[in-house]
């Protein structure tokens, strides 16, 4: 029950907005893993179908420029989240995202991620608002 609480905290303070109990549909709509240092979740260029939430740890997003130059976005903690773009646009990965200490997330696969968004007006707007944001004010690169 004290992991529930937790996990509903943090996507709680992820998405603004939602209800407790929409949180709780989040979190019964995917599954939690734990990856150590080093695990690259997301491939730039992949075609994949998770959409991620990061409970515990941190992930760093990089991104291949000239062909062989690999660049830092930025680092994402808990509450951070990745991958809704390519699931909502059925596109490739857009960069590559990987753990930098061992890392704790939420994992919401395709079918579920959009069931929620047709099924969930809330949800669905405070998505959209937490991506209209990071889009409109990027934040500087967090350690």
């Amino acid at each position: 029950m004290a992991e529930q609480t937790a996990l509903r905290e943090v996507i709680l303070s992820a998405f603004p907005g939602i209800e407790p109990a929409q949180a709780d549909e989040m979190i019964a709509s995917g599954r939690v893993n734990a990856y150590p240092d080093g695990v690259t979740l997301c491939h730039e260029g992949s075609q994949e179908s998770v959409f991620y939430i990061i409970l515990s740890g941190q992930v760093q997003v990089t991104k291949q420029f000239n062909g062989s130059e690999e660049r830092l976005l930025k680092r994402l903690g808990p509450g951070g989240f990745f991958g809704e773009m390519a699931i909502v646009h059925n596109a490739p990965r857009a960069a590559n995202v990987t753990t930098t200490v061992p890392t704790t997330v939420l994992e919401i696969y395709k079918d579920s991620f959009t069931g929620l968004l047709e099924n969930s007006k809330s949800v669905s707007l405070a998505i959209i608002r937490e991506v209209s944001r990071l889009i409109q004010s990027p934040q500087e690169l967090q350690s």
